[in-house]
């Protein structure tokens, strides 16, 4: 890392679907970077998680429960050490090698909002993948290009 002039390393999971094969997060990076003071890492989680949380609720069905679980998820993140949430997906797009899926949830999902909120608090930074579209089309999500922008002017980015 010194060669290199590499201050840090963050260790991100992608953003997992529930039930997803290979899924690693938190319970895999806190320990590695907490065992290797020296080493220079960190680490963001929720990918693993909150992602397929998110993915796994329809918008319309979220209860004060499921907000309650997903808020307690986030703070055992924040607890684990965590330098931020991610990553999370409202449009993934992907190759299909490694078996990395196509993932679709609404931006205005109230758990990402919710998440906005966890991460304001902690004032810790989130990875939201929110896939890409051609130059004058709009965003495929169901409330168009000022959904996305509501939710991009609420979040943290790095």
């Amino acid at each position: 890392m010194d060669k290199y002039r590499v201050a840090m390393t963050i260790l991100l999971p992608p953003p997992f679907p529930e039930g997803h094969p290979g899924i690693y997060g938190r319970r895999e990076l806190a320990p590695l970077v907490h065992d290797n003071p020296s080493r220079r890492f960190a680490f963001v989680a929720g990918g693993e998680s909150l992602n397929a949380m998110i993915q796994g609720t329809d918008p319309g069905k979220v209860t004060p429960e499921v907000v309650r679980d997903f808020e307690e998820e986030a703070e055992t993140i924040v607890k684990a050490g965590a330098v931020g949430f991610g990553e999370f997906a409202a449009e993934h797009f992907s190759s299909g090698r490694g078996r990395h899926p196509y993932e679709s949830a609404r931006a205005d999902h109230p758990l990402f909002l919710a998440l906005a909120d966890i991460a304001a608090k902690h004032a810790m930074p989130d990875r939201f993948a929110h896939g890409g579209r051609a130059r004058g089309h709009a965003f495929s999500g169901p409330g168009g290009q000022t959904e996305r922008g509501a939710f991009e002017r609420k979040h943290l980015w790095f």
